[in-house]
């Protein structure tokens, strides 16, 4: 069994753990035993157009790396002027044809039996054609913008609509990312849920206690989506409502960070960037709570590794993050109410400091400690046998 893996999530010089779990995935694969070679393809915008793109609040993500995770990838550049960007607007399968011969080059070198995807726009137009041509197989994995963002777009719906309905097989990071690409029109005749998964020989307890002492902190992307913009206040309620010395971190990066350490100036924050999954490990062990008040979100796997770690989450009650919760941790509802909902996330967190709600730690982190990327992708390589078997 071949399969050629092409990751449309990165990584980058200035974002090198973008799209980590899809290295994850590759790096389990192959301990289980299948043959993939990897690939990442990338848009790269020429200077002009990212000096526009930066100029309208955009991402400058830099320059493509080939290694992450231990996984080297093939690294595939798909230019992208001014033209091209202007042809988009008028056609957003523009690409089609330009990444299909990119899947061409790439299937030629590897003879591999079936392409496996993530992320699927723009890349996926150009891997429906190639395999619409040669009768090759092909899966998809979503994972949450491209069915939140991409697919709402109702210029791109129906391209995308095509790329799920003849897939051999589309994989969903949750269940509530299926539903809602269901309620964009797509049928779930062929789709499967595959959890990411986390790396128990990284994320596991080695608590470092600290007695009067309370750790808080947030770990993800800082974007809007993230629910970030609501951490300052949070964070000052929490101040208010525990005793004893505090302290919050802020791990990752992203185009909100700026602004976001400007608003907790004055707090005992640390803002620690991207860090590699060893030291988050190691913050994990120091945090009495993670914070999530994501207002969408595909699957929190930030939650197991946390939950592995002893890290109790506190999350808003959005399907992805209920999903990954899974009994162990707080859910908050937003009603409209901005205030009640900081409130709840700063209440919440002081119950579970003083022992007012208490929590089942080692049932906690054993049921994390199942989710290894290893079991999780056993659910890919039954689809792939699936699929291969019905060729054969």
């Amino acid at each position: 069994m071949k399969i050629l893996y092409i990751n449309a999530m990165g990584p980058y010089e200035a974002w090198p753990q973008a799209g980590v779990f899809v290295s994850e995935r590759v790096a389990a694969l192959r301990k289980n035993g299948v043959d993939v070679t990897a690939c990442s393809y990338y848009q790269i915008n020429s200077p002009a157009v990212q000096r526009v793109v930066t100029r309208n609040g955009g991402p400058d993500l830099g320059t493509p790396i080939a290694q992450q995770a231990g996984v080297t990838y093939g690294i595939r550049k798909i230019p992208n002027g001014f033209f091209s960007a202007a042809m988009q607007r008028f056609r957003p399968n523009f690409w089609e044809k330009r990444i299909a011969r990119q899947v061409r080059r790439d299937m030629e070198e590897s003879k591999a039996d079936l392409i496996h995807l993530h992320w699927i726009w723009p890349m996926g137009l150009g891997v429906m054609r190639y395999c619409r041509e040669t009768g090759v197989p092909y899966v998809l994995t979503c994972h949450g913008g491209d069915i939140y963002s991409d697919m709402k777009d109702m210029r791109k719906r129906p391209y995308i609509l095509k790329m799920l309905e003849g897939a051999a097989a589309v994989e969903f990071v949750s269940k509530a990312l299926l539903e809602s690409a269901k309620e964009l029109g797509y049928s779930g005749k062929n789709a499967a849920v595959v959890y990411n998964g986390i790396r128990t020989s990284v994320f596991y307890p080695a608590r470092q206690e600290h007695p009067g002492k309370t750790v808080v902190g947030f770990a993800g992307v800082m974007i809007l989506r993230k629910g970030i913009d609501y951490l300052p206040e949070i964070f000052r309620r929490i101040q208010e409502l525990i005793p004893g010395e505090i302290h919050f971190y802020m791990i990752g990066s992203g185009v909100l960070r700026e602004e976001i350490e400007k608003k907790m100036a004055g707090l005992p924050v640390d803002f620690l960037g991207t860090i590699p999954s060893e030291k988050l490990a190691e913050r994990f062990n120091e945090m009495d709570i993670l914070l999530l008040p994501s207002r969408q979100e595909g699957y929190g796997c930030v939650i197991k590794e946390a939950q592995a770690c002893g890290a109790v989450p506190i999350g808003r009650d959005v399907d992805g993050i209920r999903e990954a919760v899974d009994g162990f941790g707080s859910l908050i509802a937003y009603t409209g109410d901005d205030d009640a909902f900081i409130s709840a996330f700063a209440e919440e967190t002081a119950a579970y400091v003083s022992g007012e709600k208490p929590i089942d730690r080692a049932a906690m982190e054993a049921q994390a400690a199942r989710c290894s990327w290893e079991e999780r992708q056993k659910d890919s390589i039954a689809i792939y046998q699936r699929i291969l078997g019905k060729a054969d």
